[in-house]
């Protein structure tokens, strides 16, 4: 069952690729809204207290400047007219789902314990570049509980094979011998 969140998310992919600029929103401008989606922002422009015109004008002024497309702002001062701007965030990954599947972009997240070097990030790449078929859009985090090996999540699969998890595995093989 579709929802509105993805309704919106559609209606803007279909019109931004149409006109060739899917690309340039999905790097630049629906991330950067969604950066700014915080949930105080969110709050104030779905509160029924501030007038509707209050949330349009608050909406120019925080892209004012700020190199945002029209289709953007429109979305967005569209879904604040229709009482949905709760639904803003989820309509702005939505987005970012449906190009990344149309531009054959998988998405990865990397965990280890120190960040990377640039040659183990670009060899990481290329391995999943070689299992995903695609391109990769690469999020690294550092987690020092780790203690070494990396934890890889391509598309909500995870690969693991961190010092953590090895210890984990032999601490359950001596618990099950019996002396």
């Amino acid at each position: 069952m579709r929802n509105a969140a993805n309704e919106y998310a559609e209606a803007l992919f279909s019109l931004t690729e149409e006109e060739g600029l899917s690309d340039a929103f999905a790097k630049g401008g629906v991330p950067l809204i969604l950066a700014v989606a915080e949930p105080a922002w969110i709050r104030l422009l779905s509160s029924p207290d501030v007038p509707l015109s209050a949330r349009t004008a608050l909406i120019d002024e925080a892209f004012r400047g700020q190199n945002v497309h029209p289709y953007l702002s429109s979305l967005i001062r569209l879904m604040v007219t229709n009482g949905r701007a709760g639904l803003l965030p989820d309509a702005l990954r939505a987005y970012l789902r449906l190009w990344r599947h149309a531009r054959h972009v998988s998405e990865a997240t990397v965990e280890t314990a120190v960040p990377l070097r640039r040659e183990e990030r670009e060899r990481l790449l290329a391995l999943l570049r070689n299992k995903t078929g695609g391109d990769v859009l690469l999020t690294e985090r550092t987690d020092p509980s780790l203690i070494g090996g990396m934890r890889v999540t391509v598309e909500g699969v995870l690969y693991e094979d961190t010092v953590r998890s090895r210890l984990d595995r032999m601490r359950d093989c001596l618990n099950e011998i019996t002396l």
